[in-house]
């Protein structure tokens, strides 16, 4: 109901009282990344981890936090984490794909952008970020598939349109 500060306190009482629970850990994460306490959200989800490491959202969101704090390495090992315990976890995938991006890993990016398409076909962002990265490599063919099924699949995206539309006219042009 929206009531984000009221849940952080509540939980922070039930912490005191219960503080090896990983659930409470987990939540008030969550909560503390609701308003924006990135370092708070990121101390929680640390806890909820390390008292469950197996939690497949506990990762995820661990590595959330990280990357929107600008740690794209840390953030990397929390995704491959999760998509290890849950190997049809496409957004997992497709975060793990854009902090390899962001570390200069291609070739891991283009895995694991891959393997969010896999997992979730429909997944427009993933062809378009997939599709991209193959231009950018000159496998033209390949990422004209990809950048026509991210504008098929999510038609009012204006970056992977422009995406397509650039590689269709560097195509265009004569070569020479």
């Amino acid at each position: 109901e929206d009531h984000v500060p009221e849940a952080v306190a509540l939980l922070q009482n039930i912490l005191h009282d219960y503080p090896q629970s990983d659930r409470a850990w987990f939540l008030l994460g969550k909560g503390l990344m609701r308003e924006n306490n990135l370092a708070g959200a990121e101390a929680a989800l640390r806890e909820a981890t390390r008292l469950a490491p197996a939690a497949v959202e506990y990762q995820y969101d661990l590595g959330t936090v990280l990357f929107s704090r600008r740690q794209p390495g840390p953030a990397a090992d929390c995704f491959r984490k999760a998509t290890e315990l849950k190997p049809d976890f496409a957004r997992a995938y497709y975060n793990l794909g854009h902090c390899l991006k962001q570390l200069g890993d291609r070739d891991g990016a283009v895995t694991a952008f891959r393997n969010a398409v896999r997992c979730e076909p429909r997944l427009a962002a993933a062809h378009a970020n997939l599709g991209e990265l193959l231009a950018q490599e000159g496998r033209t063919d390949e990422a004209l598939q990809h950048l026509r099924q991210a504008v098929q699949y999510e038609p009012g995206d204006a970056h992977a349109r422009q995406l397509l539309e650039d590689l269709l006219k560097r195509l265009a042009k004569p070569a020479g």
